[in-house]
């Protein structure tokens, strides 16, 4: 018979993770990524009297971050692809497209360094 025996003491591991409160870290993490999405989509919103892009707020409830515009013509003008200003207008789905794996990536990171 040919085997192998493989032995790894946990217990650091344990009592690191113990010692931090990974929901809180996550959260924290997911809350600046509501916040990085809003001011991405600020910054490409497209702008006449600057009243969408002010309308844009981020509400963070625990593990659940919902963010949005709060003006009747938002949605109107994330589909808008012409007009009289011509061109794509979406600024929201880019932005939650784009700021999505960064957010993941940044939880991840996160999460590792509080393991150090």
């Amino acid at each position: 018979m040919v085997s192998f025996t493989i032995k790894f003491d946990i217990s650091d591991a344990v009592n690191k993770l113990k010692s931090i409160d990974v929901v809180k870290v996550l959260q924290d993490e997911l809350g600046k990524g509501g916040d990085l999405i809003m001011t991405d989509a600020k910054a490409v919103v497209h702008v006449i009297s600057g009243d969408l892009k002010a309308s844009g707020k981020v509400n963070k409830h625990g593990s659940t971050v919902e963010g949005g515009f709060d003006k009747v013509y938002a949605q109107i003008e994330e589909d808008r692809v012409g007009g009289k200003y011509p061109g794509p207008h979406a600024y929201l789905e880019p932005s939650i497209d784009k700021n999505g794996p960064i957010i993941h990536k940044n939880m991840l990171d996160r999460l590792e360094r509080e393991l150090k």
